[in-house]
């Protein structure tokens, strides 16, 4: 099989902004500065529940060959009286300066993507997983109607559904 583009496609379906100063570490992406300790104690907690699943859509695209799509999808329990969630994107370059608004208790992003022979079902998918774990993380807060936040949740990677 000839690898193309268009057959090995491993992308997040959103943009992250102008990026933070950001502080390297040991799995891959850089996280921004961290709050100051005494702000991030007086938050409240961020939100629990989380649960991450990934879901695989596959189209026939004619002579064959299929293209298909793996989306990673993160929950989390809602948080009584929050207004909204906001989503922070760490990646390897950093993190946006303000975070994305989400308006329900769960965030949806394709992980991987390709097109090739329906034979071959979804080859290097799991290393396209891998590969996006290891560079963009996602983190969560809620928002209440004053302004004020929750702490995030802790980071979690795009693509990776073990705890």
């Amino acid at each position: 099989m000839q690898i193309t583009p268009k057959a090995t496609c491993a992308c997040l379906a959103f943009s992250i902004g102008t990026a933070l100063a950001a502080v390297p570490h040991s799995h891959g992406h850089h996280h921004p500065e961290p709050e100051d300790a005494a702000t991030a104690s007086s938050l409240p907690a961020a939100p629990g529940g989380l649960t991450k699943t990934l879901q695989d859509v596959k189209r026939p695209t004619g002579r064959g060959r299929i293209a298909w799509s793996t989306y990673w999808k993160l929950c989390w329990q809602s948080v009584a009286g929050a207004k909204y969630y906001e989503k922070r994107l760490l990646t390897s370059e950093g993190a946006p300066r303000k975070p994305a608004r989400i308006n329900s208790n769960c965030f949806r992003v394709e992980a991987a993507a390709g097109e090739n022979p329906s034979s071959e079902g979804l080859p290097k998918r799991d290393l396209m997983l891998s590969m996006q774990a290891a560079q963009s993380a996602i983190q969560i807060r809620a928002v209440f109607p004053d302004g004020q936040t929750t702490a995030w949740t802790a980071e979690q990677a795009v693509g990776e559904i073990q705890p």
